[in-house]
Protein backbone atom coordinates (compact mmCIF):
# COMPACT_ATOMS: atom_id res chain seq x y z
CA UNK A 1 0.00 0.00 0.00
CA UNK A 2 1.16 3.45 -0.86
CA UNK A 3 2.00 5.72 1.82
CA UNK A 4 2.24 9.33 0.96
CA UNK A 5 3.80 12.19 3.70
CA UNK A 6 3.60 15.34 3.11
CA UNK A 7 6.27 17.18 4.75
CA UNK A 8 6.50 21.35 4.94
CA UNK A 9 10.03 22.16 4.19
CA UNK A 10 12.20 24.60 6.11
CA UNK A 11 15.63 25.16 5.92
CA UNK A 12 16.96 23.60 8.89
CA UNK A 13 19.35 21.56 7.00
CA UNK A 14 21.51 24.42 6.35
CA UNK A 15 22.04 25.05 9.71
CA UNK A 16 25.91 24.60 10.27
CA UNK A 17 25.92 21.69 7.70
CA UNK A 18 29.26 21.13 7.23
CA UNK A 19 29.26 20.22 11.38
CA UNK A 20 26.53 17.86 10.25
CA UNK A 21 28.51 15.84 7.76
CA UNK A 22 30.82 13.16 8.67
CA UNK A 23 33.35 13.07 5.99
CA UNK A 24 34.75 16.57 6.21
CA UNK A 25 37.83 18.00 4.18
CA UNK A 26 37.89 19.45 0.65
CA UNK A 27 34.77 17.14 -0.48
CA UNK A 28 32.35 19.23 2.42
CA UNK A 29 33.79 22.89 0.84
CA UNK A 30 33.42 22.08 -2.48
CA UNK A 31 29.61 20.65 -1.58
CA UNK A 32 28.75 23.85 0.74
CA UNK A 33 30.45 25.88 -1.46
CA UNK A 34 27.92 25.22 -4.57
CA UNK A 35 24.81 25.18 -2.22
CA UNK A 36 25.74 28.52 -0.69
CA UNK A 37 22.85 30.95 -1.12
CA UNK A 38 21.50 28.72 -3.79
CA UNK A 39 24.45 29.29 -5.94
CA UNK A 40 23.47 26.03 -8.02
CA UNK A 41 20.39 27.96 -9.31
CA UNK A 42 21.82 31.09 -10.80
CA UNK A 43 20.66 31.11 -14.40
CA UNK A 44 17.82 28.60 -13.60
CA UNK A 45 14.59 29.29 -14.41
CA UNK A 46 12.92 28.39 -11.29
CA UNK A 47 9.11 27.82 -13.75
CA UNK A 48 11.31 25.21 -15.55
CA UNK A 49 10.10 21.79 -13.41
CA UNK A 50 13.11 19.86 -15.33
CA UNK A 51 15.37 22.00 -15.43
CA UNK A 52 15.53 22.39 -11.71
CA UNK A 53 16.50 18.69 -10.89
CA UNK A 54 18.73 18.91 -13.64
CA UNK A 55 20.59 21.68 -12.32
CA UNK A 56 20.89 19.94 -8.98
CA UNK A 57 21.74 16.78 -10.78
CA UNK A 58 24.43 17.90 -12.82
CA UNK A 59 26.03 20.55 -10.05
CA UNK A 60 25.61 19.32 -6.72
CA UNK A 61 24.63 15.54 -6.57
CA UNK A 62 27.79 14.01 -6.91
CA UNK A 63 29.49 16.72 -4.40
CA UNK A 64 26.78 15.99 -2.07
CA UNK A 65 27.50 12.25 -1.98
CA UNK A 66 31.17 12.89 -1.80
CA UNK A 67 30.83 15.07 1.28
CA UNK A 68 29.00 12.47 3.45
CA UNK A 69 24.87 13.77 2.90
CA UNK A 70 24.05 10.18 2.72
CA UNK A 71 25.32 9.21 6.26
CA UNK A 72 24.53 12.17 8.17
CA UNK A 73 22.03 11.49 10.95
CA UNK A 74 18.39 11.86 10.64
CA UNK A 75 18.77 13.00 13.90
CA UNK A 76 20.26 16.36 13.27
CA UNK A 77 20.38 16.58 9.30
CA UNK A 78 17.12 18.41 9.32
CA UNK A 79 13.92 18.53 11.48
CA UNK A 80 12.35 17.04 8.18
CA UNK A 81 14.56 14.02 8.39
CA UNK A 82 13.97 13.81 12.02
CA UNK A 83 10.11 13.48 11.91
CA UNK A 84 10.20 10.96 9.46
CA UNK A 85 13.14 9.01 10.52
CA UNK A 86 11.19 6.33 12.39
CA UNK A 87 8.02 6.11 9.85
CA UNK A 88 10.14 5.66 6.54
CA UNK A 89 12.53 2.49 6.34
CA UNK A 90 15.62 3.43 8.65
CA UNK A 91 15.65 7.14 7.07
CA UNK A 92 14.63 6.20 3.70
CA UNK A 93 11.99 5.53 1.75
CA UNK A 94 10.91 1.95 0.55
CA UNK A 95 8.70 1.32 -2.61
CA UNK A 96 5.12 2.14 -2.32
CA UNK A 97 6.65 5.58 0.05
CA UNK A 98 6.47 8.71 -1.37
CA UNK A 99 7.26 12.49 -0.05
CA UNK A 100 5.95 15.55 -1.09
CA UNK A 101 7.87 18.65 0.32
CA UNK A 102 6.75 21.72 0.78
CA UNK A 103 9.35 24.27 -0.11
CA UNK A 104 9.47 27.76 -0.03
CA UNK A 105 9.57 30.30 -2.67
CA UNK A 106 13.41 31.15 -2.35
CA UNK A 107 16.79 29.82 -3.44
CA UNK A 108 17.72 28.42 0.24
CA UNK A 109 14.56 26.96 0.82
CA UNK A 110 14.88 25.14 -2.24
CA UNK A 111 18.46 24.13 -2.08
CA UNK A 112 17.59 22.69 1.94
CA UNK A 113 14.51 20.82 0.11
CA UNK A 114 16.90 19.16 -1.93
CA UNK A 115 18.77 18.28 0.42
CA UNK A 116 16.27 16.19 2.20
CA UNK A 117 15.14 14.81 -0.68
CA UNK A 118 18.75 13.82 -1.94
CA UNK A 119 18.98 11.89 1.81
CA UNK A 120 15.67 10.35 1.92
CA UNK A 121 15.78 9.03 -1.63
CA UNK A 122 19.44 8.13 -1.68
CA UNK A 123 22.27 9.20 -3.89
CA UNK A 124 20.78 7.51 -7.54
CA UNK A 125 19.99 10.06 -9.99
CA UNK A 126 16.58 10.66 -11.18
CA UNK A 127 14.67 10.14 -7.86
CA UNK A 128 13.56 13.92 -7.08
CA UNK A 129 10.98 15.21 -8.93
CA UNK A 130 10.24 19.23 -8.97
CA UNK A 131 7.28 21.21 -9.38
CA UNK A 132 5.77 24.68 -8.96
CA UNK A 133 2.16 24.78 -7.57
CA UNK A 134 0.29 26.93 -9.57
CA UNK A 135 -0.38 30.50 -10.28
CA UNK A 136 -3.78 30.97 -9.39
CA UNK A 137 -6.81 28.73 -8.98
CA UNK A 138 -7.17 27.74 -12.16
CA UNK A 139 -3.78 27.04 -12.87
CA UNK A 140 -2.43 23.88 -14.32
CA UNK A 141 -1.24 21.17 -11.89
CA UNK A 142 0.32 18.35 -12.76
CA UNK A 143 1.31 17.15 -9.67
CA UNK A 144 1.91 12.93 -10.13
CA UNK A 145 2.34 12.21 -6.61
CA UNK A 146 3.88 8.45 -7.07
CA UNK A 147 6.00 9.71 -10.40
CA UNK A 148 9.08 10.05 -8.02
CA UNK A 149 10.10 8.51 -4.80
CA UNK A 150 10.68 12.52 -3.37
CA UNK A 151 9.10 15.63 -5.31
CA UNK A 152 9.83 18.93 -4.21
CA UNK A 153 7.08 21.32 -4.27
CA UNK A 154 7.65 25.21 -4.74
CA UNK A 155 5.06 26.94 -2.96
CA UNK A 156 4.86 30.10 -4.85
CA UNK A 157 4.00 33.15 -3.18
CA UNK A 158 5.94 31.56 0.11
CA UNK A 159 9.04 34.09 0.96
CA UNK A 160 9.78 35.74 4.02
CA UNK A 161 9.84 39.28 2.24
CA UNK A 162 6.78 40.26 -0.11
CA UNK A 163 4.58 36.91 0.53
CA UNK A 164 1.82 36.51 -0.75
CA UNK A 165 0.07 33.88 1.39
CA UNK A 166 -3.30 33.66 -0.53
CA UNK A 167 -1.40 32.04 -3.34
CA UNK A 168 1.11 29.98 -0.56
CA UNK A 169 -2.59 28.98 1.01
CA UNK A 170 -3.76 28.06 -2.59
CA UNK A 171 -0.43 26.02 -3.01
CA UNK A 172 -0.48 23.91 0.04
CA UNK A 173 -4.17 23.03 -0.39
CA UNK A 174 -3.81 22.15 -3.57
CA UNK A 175 -1.25 19.56 -2.82
CA UNK A 176 -2.94 18.28 0.27
CA UNK A 177 -5.67 17.37 -2.06
CA UNK A 178 -3.11 15.97 -4.60
CA UNK A 179 -1.75 13.92 -1.92
CA UNK A 180 -5.55 12.87 -0.55
CA UNK A 181 -6.51 12.29 -4.11
CA UNK A 182 -4.27 8.80 -4.35
CA UNK A 183 -6.58 6.79 -2.25
CA UNK A 184 -3.66 5.98 -0.02
CA UNK A 185 -2.74 7.04 3.74
CA UNK A 186 -1.85 10.22 4.14
CA UNK A 187 0.87 11.54 6.74
CA UNK A 188 0.65 14.98 7.28
CA UNK A 189 4.52 15.31 9.06
CA UNK A 190 4.31 19.08 11.03
CA UNK A 191 7.64 19.56 12.49
CA UNK A 192 9.31 21.85 10.08
CA UNK A 193 8.37 24.13 7.85
CA UNK A 194 8.29 27.74 7.15
CA UNK A 195 6.52 28.70 10.12
CA UNK A 196 4.33 31.31 8.91
CA UNK A 197 2.35 28.77 7.64
CA UNK A 198 1.90 26.50 9.71
CA UNK A 199 -1.33 27.02 11.37
CA UNK A 200 -2.73 27.10 7.47
CA UNK A 201 -1.21 23.70 6.67
CA UNK A 202 -2.89 22.33 9.83
CA UNK A 203 -6.06 24.03 9.55
CA UNK A 204 -6.22 22.59 5.94
CA UNK A 205 -4.96 19.03 7.29
CA UNK A 206 -8.44 19.11 9.54
CA UNK A 207 -10.09 19.76 6.90
CA UNK A 208 -8.74 17.09 4.40
CA UNK A 209 -9.06 14.59 7.61
CA UNK A 210 -12.71 15.45 8.17
CA UNK A 211 -13.14 13.96 4.36
CA UNK A 212 -10.86 11.13 4.49
CA UNK A 213 -10.47 10.22 8.62
CA UNK A 214 -9.37 6.52 7.79
CA UNK A 215 -6.43 7.47 5.77
CA UNK A 216 -5.34 11.33 6.88
CA UNK A 217 -3.23 11.53 10.10
CA UNK A 218 -0.67 14.29 11.33
CA UNK A 219 2.43 13.91 13.19
CA UNK A 220 4.89 16.17 15.27
CA UNK A 221 7.99 15.18 16.68
CA UNK A 222 9.67 17.52 19.48
CA UNK A 223 13.64 18.19 18.74
CA UNK A 224 15.40 17.97 21.69
CA UNK A 225 18.30 20.40 21.81
CA UNK A 226 21.70 19.14 22.50
CA UNK A 227 23.78 20.11 25.93
CA UNK A 228 24.98 23.39 25.70
CA UNK A 229 28.92 22.91 25.63
CA UNK A 230 29.20 19.24 24.81
CA UNK A 231 31.35 20.40 21.52
CA UNK A 232 29.25 17.84 19.43
CA UNK A 233 25.77 19.55 19.10
CA UNK A 234 25.75 17.45 15.70
CA UNK A 235 26.74 14.23 17.88
CA UNK A 236 24.57 11.21 16.11
CA UNK A 237 21.95 9.94 18.31
CA UNK A 238 18.85 7.89 18.05
CA UNK A 239 15.75 9.92 16.32
CA UNK A 240 13.01 10.67 18.10
CA UNK A 241 9.67 8.94 17.20
CA UNK A 242 7.02 11.69 15.92
CA UNK A 243 3.29 11.78 18.04
CA UNK A 244 0.09 11.46 16.23
CA UNK A 245 -1.39 15.10 16.35
CA UNK A 246 -5.02 15.23 17.52
CA UNK A 247 -7.48 16.60 14.63
CA UNK A 248 -10.40 17.63 14.74
CA UNK A 249 -13.17 16.28 12.14
CA UNK A 250 -15.64 18.15 10.84
CA UNK A 251 -19.43 16.79 9.95
CA UNK A 252 -19.76 16.06 6.31
CA UNK A 253 -22.86 18.72 6.32
CA UNK A 254 -20.85 21.59 6.75
CA UNK A 255 -18.30 20.59 4.40
CA UNK A 256 -20.70 21.01 2.26
CA UNK A 257 -21.48 23.98 3.08
CA UNK A 258 -18.41 25.72 3.16
CA UNK A 259 -17.88 24.32 -0.51
CA UNK A 260 -20.86 26.26 -1.59
CA UNK A 261 -20.14 29.32 0.41
CA UNK A 262 -16.44 29.51 -0.40
CA UNK A 263 -16.99 28.99 -3.98
CA UNK A 264 -19.78 31.41 -3.72
CA UNK A 265 -17.60 33.95 -2.26
CA UNK A 266 -14.81 33.85 -4.73
CA UNK A 267 -17.44 33.63 -7.70
CA UNK A 268 -19.34 36.68 -6.47
CA UNK A 269 -22.45 33.70 -6.20
CA UNK A 270 -25.12 33.00 -3.87
CA UNK A 271 -23.13 31.76 -0.45
CA UNK A 272 -25.52 29.44 0.92
CA UNK A 273 -24.49 30.12 4.63
CA UNK A 274 -22.08 32.79 6.40
CA UNK A 275 -20.43 30.31 8.45
CA UNK A 276 -16.79 31.31 7.37
CA UNK A 277 -17.67 35.10 7.11
CA UNK A 278 -14.32 36.63 8.78
CA UNK A 279 -12.46 33.45 8.58
CA UNK A 280 -12.69 32.21 4.89
CA UNK A 281 -14.22 35.80 3.54
CA UNK A 282 -14.52 38.88 4.25
CA UNK A 283 -16.95 41.66 2.60
CA UNK A 284 -16.10 45.08 2.72
CA UNK A 285 -18.74 48.17 2.77
CA UNK A 286 -19.51 48.07 -1.15
CA UNK A 287 -20.51 44.19 -0.72
CA UNK A 288 -17.16 42.81 -2.24
CA UNK A 289 -16.19 39.45 -0.94
CA UNK A 290 -12.72 38.35 -0.79
CA UNK A 291 -11.54 35.15 0.07
CA UNK A 292 -8.75 35.20 2.98
CA UNK A 293 -5.99 32.94 2.73
CA UNK A 294 -7.32 30.47 4.82
CA UNK A 295 -10.29 30.37 2.17
CA UNK A 296 -8.34 29.55 -0.49
CA UNK A 297 -6.50 27.33 1.13
CA UNK A 298 -9.64 25.32 2.44
CA UNK A 299 -11.49 25.57 -1.29
CA UNK A 300 -8.32 24.11 -2.62
CA UNK A 301 -8.53 21.05 -0.56
CA UNK A 302 -12.48 20.91 -0.63
CA UNK A 303 -12.78 21.22 -4.06
CA UNK A 304 -15.62 22.52 -6.69
CA UNK A 305 -17.16 19.43 -6.09
CA UNK A 306 -15.76 15.89 -5.67
CA UNK A 307 -14.73 14.73 -2.26
CA UNK A 308 -11.42 12.43 -2.21
CA UNK A 309 -12.09 8.44 -3.09
CA UNK A 310 -11.90 6.13 0.03
CA UNK A 311 -10.38 2.83 0.35
CA UNK A 312 -12.76 1.43 -2.39
CA UNK A 313 -11.78 4.18 -4.81
CA UNK A 314 -15.74 5.12 -4.30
Amino acid sequence: MTTVYVVPCGVSALDQLSRKLPHGGSAVTKFTREIDGGKWLNGVDLDDAPAVPAAWSAKVEARAKDAGLDDAPAKWLSAETHTLATRVTHGRLSPGQHVLLLASDTKDGLTAAFCVGQYLAGSASGLIGYISSPKAADGKWDLAVTRYPVTVIRVRGLKPAGSDFNLAALGIGMALRAACDLGAPVEVHLTGGYKATLLHTMAMTEVLYSMAPDRVSAWNVFEDVPPSGSGQPFAPGQPVAPGRIGLRAHRPEYLNLWRTELSGARDERNLGSRTLEGVGWTEDAAGKRRLTDFGWGYLAVLGDHASPRGDDNS
